[in-house]
């Protein structure tokens, strides 16, 4: 769970409480739950994971879904708003992998790929 810095604290068991700041349009309201925005928790997620994941998951927030399967036509944000959300966060631990791996997020991809650097160093690993 996250709260925004200088609220107040919560104290609740089995629950870990993290502070962290949050701009305006940084949250959403889903189902009546305060959650992050796709593209800030993307960004959130760049402290975890590695490059290739937060290409995939980048991939994911940004194509264009199938209305047929998704009830939604529209993407969950643009490179843009990634983008901003990179630009906001000057200091963020995980920026500097959110940097390289927007370089290689893209609309049409599939959320699945890896960057071809990557692909050809893992298959020249195996031989």
């Amino acid at each position: 769970m996250a709260r925004q810095e200088g609220t107040a604290h919560l104290d609740r068991p089995h629950v870990i409480v993290h502070r962290m700041k949050l701009y305006g349009g940084e949250v959403a309201v889903v189902g009546g739950i305060p959650v992050t925005t796709p593209e800030r928790t993307w960004l959130d997620m760049a402290e975890m994971l590695t490059v290739d994941e937060l290409v995939a998951m980048g991939d994911s927030c940004v194509r264009i879904p199938r209305l047929s399967l998704e009830g939604r036509d529209a993407p969950l944000c643009s490179i843009a708003d990634l983008q901003r959300m990179i630009d906001r966060h000057k200091g963020k631990r995980g920026l500097r992998k959110a940097k390289e791996a927007i370089k290689f997020i893209r609309v049409e991809a599939c959320g699945h790929r890896l960057r071809n650097d990557c692909s050809v160093t893992a298959l020249l690993s195996v031989q």
